[in-house]
């Protein structure tokens, strides 16, 4: 990869998170992170980790996260009631094209994200010869409205193959009044509007299957009465040959003529009947539209792609209130620990924003005291004035509270981290924050990490019950750490940023390298602290403290901490 692309996928990286957490917040939802596919149960959105950072990836992940942003904004997902698995998803086609539609209105530039979105799958299905008739209604409804209400004219070679596929299945009547109900999403102002034209389409599909019946019936009725007429004159033209010639040839061509017309209307009838039945059929089984963006329009409690280690970005997410007297106590020692160490970084803080003057044979302002060197040929008269800034700097600090930690162990851990944070607080320019891994601990067990204290917030305006409650619990989901806490950083506006891990477990060398390599590119130092012999934290992290019980972690803790500040 070269440095170019290198630096794409950097600043993408960084966006994306940011550009997702607005819109959640805009929309007042949750978004997370660590799901298979794209989806939503109406509340929350979950998004995979894209791992192909290209310029059209970049857009088509962003057009997911927009069109998931719109049936959070605009769907009710109870609006369906029972319904057939078909008519969910033909409510879910004719909702995807009105939430779009309403998204656009609101943020015109969406509009390149969902082109983004749909472009490759619509190239597809273009070239695409054959589609489920059930599949194919659905197809159509949804490529229809989103070519004709939004503009978009690079759908129309979809648009137009799957006109002809309907007419052929369905008849050119049918399919023209299917097209005009799918428009009338433009005057949809709810799911329930949504809903309602629905059910026009399928009592509009129930009366073509009831006069496709009728129409079948009747032409194989007069295809059986012409048979038995042509039956009836070729026994006549046994006894009377000259009379059958002489009659001539041109009814027997149009009676040719008839036959063939009759056999095509007959099996028309028969094709859109057989067609109609097979949409209307009542099956369990889904049934899947190709250019659907998700399965959000579903009647579920989450989807069945998430993944338990998923991390939510967008600040909603909070420890589940524990104990108050412990979190107090804890906030205590944690304050008494670092006395010393809010001194000892003041100090340094403030020899190193000292303002100092240097005399310089060059410059732009001359130092009055210093004049007299002119009469001895001695150019350094120019006074120069240098200012050593105090840090600007972001330190996050992910701590490792897996149930190896222990009671004992993991309490004093949290101690020592809330001391450091309580030290680096003291410090003007310092912004800090910690994360705990994994989620469980701090009793969210579908989550792998749970923020404590986010960049920007005091711990003074943290929850004791909520730093009560941290305890030992549950496994060591560090690669969906390093993602989280990175996507937190590059929200940050301070220059200099800071990753600290603090862990005892054996990590996934291979998983996490990727996500390091990133961190470090994006310009983010990153330290570690391995308790004990079992981690192999000084495999993946080169600036790793070894520490052998957690008893020495407040010291080591200590260190990291002037070592970033100096």
């Amino acid at each position: 990869m070269v440095k170019s692309e290198q630096q794409t996928r950097s600043v993408f990286e960084q966006s994306l998170p940011i550009v997702a957490a607005a819109l959640g917040r805009m929309c007042g939802v949750q978004v997370r992170f660590g799901s298979t596919v794209p989806a939503t149960d109406g509340k929350t959105i979950f998004l995979p980790v894209a791992e192909r950072q290209d310029h059209v990836k970049e857009l088509e992940v962003l057009g997911i996260l927009c069109h998931e942003c719109g049936h959070v904004r605009f769907t009710d997902m109870q609006a369906s009631g029972d319904a057939t698995t078909f008519e969910h998803a033909l409510d879910n086609a004719l909702e995807d094209a009105r939430i779009e539609l309403q998204m656009t209105r609101l943020y015109p530039g969406a509009e390149s994200m969902f082109k983004a979105a749909h472009a490759e799958q619509v190239k597809e299905l273009a070239e695409s010869r054959t589609t489920n008739v059930r599949s194919l209604i659905l197809l159509f409804v949804l490529s229809t409205a989103e070519e004709k209400l939004l503009r978009r004219d690079w759908m129309h070679v979809l648009t137009d193959k799957l006109r002809g596929r309907m007419t052929a299945a369905f008849g050119t009547r049918l399919t023209e009044k299917i097209e005009s109900l799918a428009l009338t999403v433009r005057q949809a102002n709810s799911t329930h509007d949504v809903v309602a034209i629905r059910k026009q389409i399928m009592a509009l599909l129930k009366k073509e299957k009831r006069r496709a019946a009728s129409s079948s019936q009747s032409v194989e009725a007069k295809a059986q009465e012409q048979s038995g007429i042509r039956k009836t004159h070729a026994k006549s033209g046994v006894k009377n040959d000259d009379a059958s010639s002489s009659s001539g040839n041109g009814r027997s061509g149009q009676s040719e003529g008839a036959d063939e017309s009759e056999e095509s209307s007959c099996g028309t009838a028969g094709r859109k009947l057989e067609a109609l039945q097979k949409v209307l059929k009542d099956s369990p089984a889904p049934v899947m539209n190709p250019l659907d963006l998700s399965k959000a329009f579903k009647r579920v409690k989450a989807p069945d792609a998430v993944a338990q280690n998923s991390f939510e970005i967008t600040g909603a997410v909070r420890p589940v209130p524990g104990n108050g007297n412990l979190g107090r106590l804890r906030l205590r020692q944690a304050r008494g620990d670092s006395v010393s160490l809010r001194r000892a970084l003041t100090g340094l803080v403030q020899s190193k924003a000292q303002t100092t003057v240097r005399i310089r044979d060059r410059g732009t302002k001359f130092s009055a005291s210093h004049l007299a060197r002119l009469a001895v040929h001695d150019p350094k008269v120019f006074a120069r004035r240098e200012c050593r800034q105090a840090p600007n700097t972001a330190v996050h600090i992910l701590l490792d509270m897996s149930g190896s930690m222990g009671c004992d162990g993991g309490d004093l851990a949290v101690r020592s981290s809330l001391g450091l944070v309580l030290g680096l607080e003291s410090i003007r320019g310092v912004k800090s924050a910690l994360t705990i891994f994994p989620g469980s601990a701090c009793g969210l067990p579908d989550l792998a990490v749970c923020p404590l204290l986010r960049h920007g917030e005091r711990l003074s305006q943290i929850n004791p019950c909520e730093i009560g409650r941290v305890e030992a619990w549950g496994g060591t989901p560090l690669y969906q750490a390093l993602l989280a806490a990175g996507i937190s950083l590059s929200a940050c506006r301070e220059p200099q940023k800071v990753l600290i891990v603090i862990t005892d477990g054996l990590l996934s060398a291979p998983q996490c390298r990727g996500v390091l390599d990133d961190l470090n590119r994006a310009g983010t130092i990153v330290m570690g602290i391995q308790i004990g012999e079992q981690s192999n934290l000084g495999d993946l992290i080169p600036s790793t403290a070894s520490v052998q019980s957690i008893d020495e972690l407040k010291d080591a803790l200590f260190v990291l901490a002037k070592k970033v500040l100096l």
